[in-house]
C-alpha cells in the first residue's frame, strides 16, 4: 500500500469510491445520494490536499488532509467497500498519525456518530469530544490541547 498525490483527473474514480464507501450511511441518514450532494462533494475535493490509496497498482481509496501550522485536519478518508475489513484503514490512519506526530501536531477529525469508523479511531487512541447530535470531533494524541473540540 502507498499513497500518491491526487490529480484533478482522479475525481471520477474518487467519487466512485466515495459514493460506494458511504452508500449505506447516506442511505440511512438521507435516503441516498442526490445530484446536489455529489456536486457538494466535488466542490469539497481539493486535489492538492488529497492522496490516492494504491494497493497492487489499483486505486482503492483516498484521503484528504488539510495541514495547518498547529494541527492536521483529516477532512475525509474513503476506502472502497471491497478494500474494507482487511486492515487497510488502520494502516492508513497509522500513517497519518505518524505524519502528524513527526510534524509535532495533533491530528483532528470530525465523524458522524453513526459511522462505524468511530470504533477504529477510538481503538487507535483518538479522544472523543461531543460536537452536536450528528457528529463528534476526535483527536490524536488523546492528550492534545482541546482547542478544536468545539470549533
Amino acid at each position: 500500500m502507498h499513497l500518491r498525490p491526487a490529480r484533478p483527473e482522479d475525481w471520477p474514480r474518487a467519487w466512485a469510491i466515495q459514493s460506494a464507501a458511504f452508500a449505506d450511511l447516506v442511505e440511512r441518514a438521507w435516503g441516498g445520494w442526490t445530484a446536489e450532494m455529489e456536486a457538494e462533494c466535488a466542490a469539497d475535493w481539493v486535489a492538492d490536499q488529497v492522496r490516492m490509496i494504491v494497493v497492487d497498482g489499483d486505486v482503492v481509496g483516498w484521503v484528504q488532509v488539510v495541514r495547518h501550522a498547529d494541527h492536521d485536519w483529516l477532512e475525509l478518508v474513503n476506502l472502497h467497500p471491497d478494500a474494507q475489513g482487511q486492515g487497510l484503514g488502520t494502516r492508513v490512519m497509522r500513517l497519518l498519525m505518524d505524519e502528524a506526530t513527526a510534524r509535532g501536531v495533533p491530528l483532528w477529525l470530525s465523524v458522524y456518530r453513526i459511522n462505524a469508523a468511530r470504533r477504529l479511531y477510538a481503538r487507535l487512541g483518538f479522544k472523543t469530544y461531543p460536537r452536536d447530535e450528528i457528529r463528534v470531533r476526535m483527536v490524536f494524541p488523546a492528550d492534545a490541547p482541546a482547542d478544536l473540540a468545539t470549533a
